[in-house]
Protein backbone atom coordinates (compact mmCIF):
# COMPACT_ATOMS: atom_id res chain seq x y z
CA UNK A 1 0.00 0.00 0.00
CA UNK A 2 1.37 3.37 -0.98
CA UNK A 3 1.73 6.20 1.51
CA UNK A 4 -0.83 8.24 -0.44
CA UNK A 5 -3.39 5.41 -0.19
CA UNK A 6 -2.74 5.04 3.55
CA UNK A 7 -3.20 8.76 4.15
CA UNK A 8 -6.44 8.77 2.18
CA UNK A 9 -7.79 5.89 4.28
CA UNK A 10 -6.85 7.70 7.49
CA UNK A 11 -8.54 10.86 6.22
CA UNK A 12 -11.74 8.98 5.33
CA UNK A 13 -11.74 7.18 8.66
CA UNK A 14 -11.31 10.45 10.54
CA UNK A 15 -14.11 12.06 8.54
CA UNK A 16 -16.40 9.15 9.41
CA UNK A 17 -15.58 8.82 13.11
CA UNK A 18 -14.63 12.41 13.91
CA UNK A 19 -18.14 13.76 14.71
CA UNK A 20 -18.95 10.75 16.87
CA UNK A 21 -15.73 11.09 18.81
CA UNK A 22 -16.39 14.80 19.29
CA UNK A 23 -19.88 14.10 20.64
CA UNK A 24 -18.46 11.47 23.00
CA UNK A 25 -15.86 13.95 24.21
CA UNK A 26 -18.42 16.65 25.06
CA UNK A 27 -21.03 14.28 26.53
CA UNK A 28 -18.65 11.99 28.42
CA UNK A 29 -15.25 13.51 29.10
CA UNK A 30 -16.15 17.17 29.66
CA UNK A 31 -18.80 16.49 32.35
CA UNK A 32 -16.24 14.40 34.25
CA UNK A 33 -13.66 17.17 33.97
CA UNK A 34 -16.22 19.69 35.21
CA UNK A 35 -17.01 17.58 38.27
CA UNK A 36 -13.31 17.19 39.13
CA UNK A 37 -12.69 20.92 38.64
CA UNK A 38 -15.68 21.77 40.85
CA UNK A 39 -14.34 19.54 43.63
CA UNK A 40 -10.85 21.06 43.40
CA UNK A 41 -12.32 24.55 43.41
CA UNK A 42 -14.37 23.83 46.55
CA UNK A 43 -11.51 22.09 48.34
CA UNK A 44 -8.59 24.39 47.60
CA UNK A 45 -9.63 27.79 46.20
CA UNK A 46 -10.96 30.47 48.56
CA UNK A 47 -11.67 33.04 45.83
CA UNK A 48 -12.10 32.52 42.10
CA UNK A 49 -11.56 35.64 39.96
CA UNK A 50 -12.83 35.50 36.35
CA UNK A 51 -11.65 38.10 33.82
CA UNK A 52 -13.55 38.54 30.57
CA UNK A 53 -14.39 41.15 27.95
CA UNK A 54 -13.68 41.87 24.30
CA UNK A 55 -10.31 43.52 24.84
CA UNK A 56 -7.65 43.57 27.54
CA UNK A 57 -8.41 40.23 29.21
CA UNK A 58 -4.83 38.98 29.16
CA UNK A 59 -3.26 42.16 30.51
CA UNK A 60 -5.95 42.53 33.18
CA UNK A 61 -5.46 38.92 34.26
CA UNK A 62 -1.70 39.43 34.47
CA UNK A 63 -2.08 42.61 36.51
CA UNK A 64 -4.71 41.18 38.85
CA UNK A 65 -2.77 37.99 39.52
CA UNK A 66 0.46 39.94 40.11
CA UNK A 67 -1.11 42.50 42.46
CA UNK A 68 -3.10 39.90 44.38
CA UNK A 69 -0.14 37.53 44.42
CA UNK A 70 2.01 40.11 46.20
CA UNK A 71 -0.34 39.90 49.19
CA UNK A 72 -1.88 36.42 49.08
CA UNK A 73 -1.24 32.98 47.63
CA UNK A 74 -2.46 33.11 44.05
CA UNK A 75 -2.47 30.88 40.98
CA UNK A 76 -3.36 32.00 37.49
CA UNK A 77 -3.91 30.76 33.95
CA UNK A 78 -3.43 33.54 31.46
CA UNK A 79 -4.24 33.57 27.72
CA UNK A 80 -5.41 29.92 27.95
CA UNK A 81 -9.03 30.99 28.08
CA UNK A 82 -11.07 28.16 26.52
CA UNK A 83 -13.22 25.90 28.70
CA UNK A 84 -10.92 22.92 28.30
CA UNK A 85 -7.90 24.93 29.47
CA UNK A 86 -9.86 26.58 32.28
CA UNK A 87 -10.89 23.18 33.66
CA UNK A 88 -7.39 21.79 33.26
CA UNK A 89 -5.87 24.69 35.21
CA UNK A 90 -8.14 24.30 38.22
CA UNK A 91 -7.84 20.49 38.17
CA UNK A 92 -4.10 20.88 38.70
CA UNK A 93 -4.57 22.50 42.11
CA UNK A 94 -2.93 20.35 44.76
CA UNK A 95 -3.21 22.55 47.85
CA UNK A 96 -5.05 25.52 49.36
CA UNK A 97 -4.71 28.96 47.74
CA UNK A 98 -6.33 32.30 48.50
CA UNK A 99 -7.27 33.10 44.90
CA UNK A 100 -7.22 31.76 41.36
CA UNK A 101 -7.26 34.41 38.60
CA UNK A 102 -8.51 33.10 35.25
CA UNK A 103 -8.96 34.70 31.85
CA UNK A 104 -12.24 33.47 30.35
CA UNK A 105 -13.21 33.88 26.69
CA UNK A 106 -16.73 34.81 25.63
CA UNK A 107 -16.26 32.47 22.66
CA UNK A 108 -17.52 29.95 21.83
CA UNK A 109 -20.93 30.82 23.25
CA UNK A 110 -21.69 28.98 26.46
CA UNK A 111 -18.14 29.06 27.84
CA UNK A 112 -18.91 31.83 30.35
CA UNK A 113 -22.13 30.23 31.58
CA UNK A 114 -20.55 26.80 32.02
CA UNK A 115 -17.52 28.32 33.77
CA UNK A 116 -19.76 30.16 36.22
CA UNK A 117 -21.91 27.09 36.87
CA UNK A 118 -18.84 24.93 37.51
CA UNK A 119 -16.47 27.26 39.35
CA UNK A 120 -18.74 29.90 40.91
CA UNK A 121 -16.60 33.05 40.58
CA UNK A 122 -16.40 35.31 43.61
CA UNK A 123 -15.18 38.25 41.49
CA UNK A 124 -15.80 38.93 37.80
CA UNK A 125 -13.95 41.70 35.94
CA UNK A 126 -15.57 42.91 32.69
CA UNK A 127 -13.03 44.96 30.73
CA UNK A 128 -14.97 46.09 27.65
CA UNK A 129 -17.58 45.04 25.12
CA UNK A 130 -16.60 45.30 21.48
CA UNK A 131 -16.96 43.51 18.17
CA UNK A 132 -14.73 40.46 18.46
CA UNK A 133 -15.70 37.11 16.90
CA UNK A 134 -17.76 38.72 14.17
CA UNK A 135 -18.63 35.33 12.67
CA UNK A 136 -20.86 34.75 15.70
CA UNK A 137 -21.55 38.11 17.34
CA UNK A 138 -22.77 40.69 14.84
CA UNK A 139 -23.38 43.50 17.34
CA UNK A 140 -21.96 44.75 20.63
CA UNK A 141 -25.34 43.99 22.16
CA UNK A 142 -24.95 40.32 21.25
CA UNK A 143 -21.54 40.25 22.95
CA UNK A 144 -23.05 41.92 26.03
CA UNK A 145 -25.82 39.31 26.16
CA UNK A 146 -23.24 36.54 26.14
CA UNK A 147 -21.15 38.16 28.89
CA UNK A 148 -24.32 38.66 30.92
CA UNK A 149 -24.52 34.87 31.31
CA UNK A 150 -21.46 35.11 33.55
CA UNK A 151 -22.55 38.15 35.50
CA UNK A 152 -26.01 36.71 36.07
CA UNK A 153 -24.62 33.47 37.50
CA UNK A 154 -22.42 34.94 40.22
CA UNK A 155 -25.20 35.31 42.76
CA UNK A 156 -25.56 37.69 45.67
CA UNK A 157 -22.26 36.84 47.39
CA UNK A 158 -19.92 37.77 44.55
CA UNK A 159 -18.65 41.07 43.17
CA UNK A 160 -19.00 42.39 39.63
CA UNK A 161 -16.23 44.80 38.59
CA UNK A 162 -17.61 46.67 35.57
CA UNK A 163 -16.02 49.21 33.24
CA UNK A 164 -17.96 52.40 33.98
CA UNK A 165 -16.73 54.03 30.74
CA UNK A 166 -18.26 51.32 28.53
CA UNK A 167 -22.01 51.76 28.17
CA UNK A 168 -22.81 48.09 27.70
CA UNK A 169 -20.43 46.87 30.40
CA UNK A 170 -21.94 49.36 32.83
CA UNK A 171 -25.40 48.17 31.80
CA UNK A 172 -24.64 44.67 33.09
CA UNK A 173 -25.22 46.05 36.60
CA UNK A 174 -28.95 46.20 35.91
CA UNK A 175 -30.65 43.34 37.69
CA UNK A 176 -27.39 41.98 39.13
CA UNK A 177 -27.72 40.36 42.56
CA UNK A 178 -24.00 40.63 43.17
CA UNK A 179 -22.21 43.61 44.66
CA UNK A 180 -21.21 45.98 41.84
CA UNK A 181 -17.96 47.95 41.69
CA UNK A 182 -17.63 50.40 38.82
CA UNK A 183 -14.12 51.28 37.65
CA UNK A 184 -13.05 53.93 35.15
CA UNK A 185 -12.85 57.67 34.66
CA UNK A 186 -16.57 58.28 35.10
CA UNK A 187 -17.48 60.54 38.02
CA UNK A 188 -19.54 57.81 39.70
CA UNK A 189 -16.90 55.07 39.41
CA UNK A 190 -16.10 53.39 42.74
CA UNK A 191 -12.49 52.83 41.62
CA UNK A 192 -11.75 56.02 39.71
CA UNK A 193 -8.86 57.59 37.81
CA UNK A 194 -8.40 61.35 37.86
CA UNK A 195 -5.68 63.67 36.55
CA UNK A 196 -4.58 61.14 33.92
CA UNK A 197 -1.32 61.84 32.06
CA UNK A 198 0.45 59.48 29.69
CA UNK A 199 2.89 61.08 27.21
CA UNK A 200 6.17 59.31 26.60
CA UNK A 201 8.96 59.35 27.66
CA UNK A 202 6.96 59.40 30.89
CA UNK A 203 4.48 56.60 31.30
CA UNK A 204 0.82 56.44 32.28
CA UNK A 205 0.09 58.02 35.65
CA UNK A 206 -3.05 59.14 37.44
CA UNK A 207 -4.65 59.73 40.81
CA UNK A 208 -6.54 56.69 42.08
CA UNK A 209 -9.66 57.62 44.05
CA UNK A 210 -11.63 55.14 46.17
CA UNK A 211 -14.12 56.72 48.51
CA UNK A 212 -12.35 59.49 50.39
CA UNK A 213 -8.87 58.07 49.75
CA UNK A 214 -6.52 59.16 46.99
CA UNK A 215 -3.24 57.61 45.81
CA UNK A 216 -0.82 58.89 43.13
CA UNK A 217 -0.23 56.04 40.67
CA UNK A 218 2.72 55.53 38.34
CA UNK A 219 2.87 52.72 35.80
CA UNK A 220 5.11 51.32 33.07
CA UNK A 221 2.36 51.59 30.43
CA UNK A 222 2.04 54.07 27.55
CA UNK A 223 -1.06 55.94 26.49
CA UNK A 224 -4.48 55.65 28.08
CA UNK A 225 -5.82 52.42 26.54
CA UNK A 226 -4.41 50.26 29.34
CA UNK A 227 -6.04 52.42 32.01
CA UNK A 228 -9.14 50.22 31.89
CA UNK A 229 -7.10 47.08 32.52
CA UNK A 230 -5.17 48.66 35.38
CA UNK A 231 -8.33 49.93 37.07
CA UNK A 232 -10.02 46.54 36.60
CA UNK A 233 -7.15 44.82 38.41
CA UNK A 234 -7.21 47.43 41.20
CA UNK A 235 -10.97 46.90 41.50
CA UNK A 236 -10.32 43.20 42.16
CA UNK A 237 -7.81 44.10 44.88
CA UNK A 238 -10.42 46.39 46.43
CA UNK A 239 -13.19 43.79 46.07
CA UNK A 240 -11.16 41.26 48.06
CA UNK A 241 -10.35 43.79 50.78
CA UNK A 242 -6.59 43.86 50.22
CA UNK A 243 -4.14 46.72 50.69
CA UNK A 244 -4.61 49.27 47.88
CA UNK A 245 -1.50 51.23 48.88
CA UNK A 246 0.62 48.10 48.50
CA UNK A 247 -0.99 47.39 45.11
CA UNK A 248 -0.24 50.94 43.91
CA UNK A 249 3.42 50.55 44.91
CA UNK A 250 3.68 47.18 43.17
CA UNK A 251 2.00 48.52 40.04
CA UNK A 252 4.88 50.94 39.42
CA UNK A 253 7.22 48.00 38.71
CA UNK A 254 5.06 45.84 36.41
CA UNK A 255 6.05 45.86 32.74
CA UNK A 256 3.48 45.37 29.95
CA UNK A 257 3.33 41.93 28.38
CA UNK A 258 5.44 41.40 25.27
CA UNK A 259 3.74 42.63 22.09
CA UNK A 260 0.79 43.94 24.10
CA UNK A 261 1.47 47.68 24.18
CA UNK A 262 5.02 47.31 25.48
CA UNK A 263 7.56 50.07 24.84
CA UNK A 264 11.02 49.45 23.39
CA UNK A 265 13.36 52.42 23.42
CA UNK A 266 16.58 52.76 21.43
CA UNK A 267 18.76 55.60 22.74
CA UNK A 268 19.23 58.08 19.92
CA UNK A 269 16.75 56.20 17.72
CA UNK A 270 13.11 55.24 17.55
CA UNK A 271 10.79 54.49 20.43
CA UNK A 272 8.68 51.46 19.48
CA UNK A 273 5.22 50.68 20.80
CA UNK A 274 4.41 47.05 20.09
CA UNK A 275 0.82 45.82 19.78
CA UNK A 276 0.99 42.80 17.49
CA UNK A 277 -1.08 40.03 19.10
CA UNK A 278 -4.60 40.98 18.01
CA UNK A 279 -5.94 43.73 15.76
CA UNK A 280 -9.74 43.83 15.53
CA UNK A 281 -10.87 46.89 13.61
CA UNK A 282 -12.65 48.56 16.52
CA UNK A 283 -9.67 48.17 18.90
CA UNK A 284 -7.24 49.37 16.23
CA UNK A 285 -9.32 52.50 15.79
CA UNK A 286 -9.13 53.08 19.55
CA UNK A 287 -5.33 52.87 19.41
CA UNK A 288 -5.22 55.34 16.50
CA UNK A 289 -7.37 57.81 18.45
CA UNK A 290 -5.04 57.48 21.46
CA UNK A 291 -1.84 58.36 19.55
CA UNK A 292 -1.84 62.02 20.72
CA UNK A 293 -1.96 60.74 24.31
CA UNK A 294 1.15 58.62 23.75
CA UNK A 295 3.67 60.91 22.04
CA UNK A 296 3.79 64.63 21.26
CA UNK A 297 6.55 64.41 18.63
CA UNK A 298 6.86 62.69 15.25
CA UNK A 299 4.70 59.57 14.95
CA UNK A 300 4.86 56.65 12.51
CA UNK A 301 1.98 54.17 12.46
CA UNK A 302 2.57 50.72 10.94
CA UNK A 303 -0.47 48.58 10.15
CA UNK A 304 -0.22 44.88 9.40
CA UNK A 305 -3.07 42.38 9.33
CA UNK A 306 -6.40 43.19 10.95
CA UNK A 307 -8.29 40.42 12.74
CA UNK A 308 -12.06 39.95 13.00
CA UNK A 309 -12.56 41.96 9.82
CA UNK A 310 -15.98 40.61 8.89
CA UNK A 311 -17.40 41.71 5.55
CA UNK A 312 -15.75 44.24 3.22
CA UNK A 313 -12.30 43.91 4.80
CA UNK A 314 -10.63 46.15 2.21
CA UNK A 315 -12.82 49.11 3.19
CA UNK A 316 -11.94 48.58 6.86
CA UNK A 317 -8.22 48.64 6.10
CA UNK A 318 -8.68 51.90 4.19
CA UNK A 319 -10.75 53.40 7.00
CA UNK A 320 -8.09 52.62 9.61
CA UNK A 321 -5.29 53.94 7.39
CA UNK A 322 -7.10 57.22 6.74
CA UNK A 323 -7.83 57.68 10.44
CA UNK A 324 -4.17 57.00 11.25
CA UNK A 325 -3.07 59.59 8.67
CA UNK A 326 -4.90 62.24 10.71
CA UNK A 327 -2.87 61.35 13.80
CA UNK A 328 0.55 60.33 12.45
CA UNK A 329 3.25 61.93 10.31
CA UNK A 330 3.71 58.71 8.31
CA UNK A 331 1.43 55.68 7.94
CA UNK A 332 2.81 52.44 6.51
CA UNK A 333 0.72 49.51 5.32
CA UNK A 334 2.51 46.16 5.19
CA UNK A 335 1.39 42.57 4.64
CA UNK A 336 -2.42 42.51 4.31
CA UNK A 337 -2.60 46.31 4.62
CA UNK A 338 -0.18 46.99 1.74
CA UNK A 339 -2.69 46.96 -1.12
CA UNK A 340 -5.17 49.09 0.84
CA UNK A 341 -2.43 51.63 1.54
CA UNK A 342 -1.50 51.83 -2.15
CA UNK A 343 -5.15 52.28 -3.12
CA UNK A 344 -5.59 55.13 -0.61
CA UNK A 345 -2.44 56.77 -2.00
CA UNK A 346 -3.82 56.59 -5.53
CA UNK A 347 -7.08 58.23 -4.48
CA UNK A 348 -5.41 60.97 -2.40
CA UNK A 349 -1.68 61.49 -2.86
CA UNK A 350 -1.60 64.22 -0.21
CA UNK A 351 -2.05 61.71 2.61
CA UNK A 352 1.18 60.52 4.33
CA UNK A 353 0.44 56.87 3.56
CA UNK A 354 2.69 54.31 1.86
CA UNK A 355 2.30 50.67 0.97
CA UNK A 356 5.41 48.65 1.81
CA UNK A 357 6.23 45.41 -0.01
CA UNK A 358 7.35 43.05 2.73
CA UNK A 359 8.92 43.16 6.17
CA UNK A 360 12.49 43.53 4.88
CA UNK A 361 11.51 46.70 3.00
CA UNK A 362 9.68 47.96 6.08
CA UNK A 363 12.73 47.35 8.24
CA UNK A 364 14.94 49.30 5.82
CA UNK A 365 12.45 52.16 5.55
CA UNK A 366 12.16 52.52 9.35
CA UNK A 367 15.92 52.42 9.74
CA UNK A 368 16.17 55.43 7.41
CA UNK A 369 13.59 57.53 9.28
CA UNK A 370 14.50 60.22 11.84
CA UNK A 371 13.85 59.30 15.50
CA UNK A 372 10.10 58.89 15.98
CA UNK A 373 7.49 57.00 17.91
CA UNK A 374 6.83 53.89 15.81
CA UNK A 375 3.54 52.20 16.65
CA UNK A 376 3.13 48.69 15.29
CA UNK A 377 -0.37 47.27 15.10
CA UNK A 378 -1.33 44.02 13.46
CA UNK A 379 -2.26 40.42 14.02
CA UNK A 380 1.28 39.32 13.17
CA UNK A 381 4.21 38.19 15.28
CA UNK A 382 6.42 38.92 12.25
CA UNK A 383 6.08 42.62 13.03
CA UNK A 384 7.41 42.07 16.53
CA UNK A 385 10.27 39.87 15.30
CA UNK A 386 11.26 42.46 12.69
CA UNK A 387 11.39 45.25 15.25
CA UNK A 388 13.43 43.12 17.63
CA UNK A 389 16.01 42.74 14.85
CA UNK A 390 15.95 46.47 14.18
CA UNK A 391 16.36 47.26 17.88
CA UNK A 392 19.21 44.75 18.21
CA UNK A 393 20.99 46.30 15.21
CA UNK A 394 20.56 49.78 16.61
CA UNK A 395 21.79 48.78 20.07
CA UNK A 396 24.80 47.00 18.55
CA UNK A 397 25.62 50.12 16.54
CA UNK A 398 25.49 52.27 19.67
CA UNK A 399 27.78 49.88 21.52
CA UNK A 400 30.29 49.95 18.65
Amino acid sequence: MSLKTLLNRVRLSTAAWGPALLRAYYTGVMPYWRSVAARKRAAFCTNYVAVTGSCGKTTTTMLASTLLGAQRSVRTSNAHNTERNILRAIRHLDGPIDAFVQEVSEFPPGTLARTAATLHPDVAIITSIGLDHLNKFRTREAVAAEIATLTGAIGDKGTLCLNADDDLARGLAAGARARVLLFGRAADADVRAENVHSLLPERLGFDLVIGERRWPVRTRFAGTLMLTNILGALAAVHALGLDIGRAVADLATIEPLRNRMNVVEVPGGHTFLMDTIKAPTWATQMLVADLPNIWSGRRIFVLGELSDKGNNAAAKYRRVLRAAAAQADLVLGVSHAESAARRVCRSDSTLPIEGVAGFDALEALLAAQPPSLVVLKGNSLKLGTMIERLVAAGTKGLAA
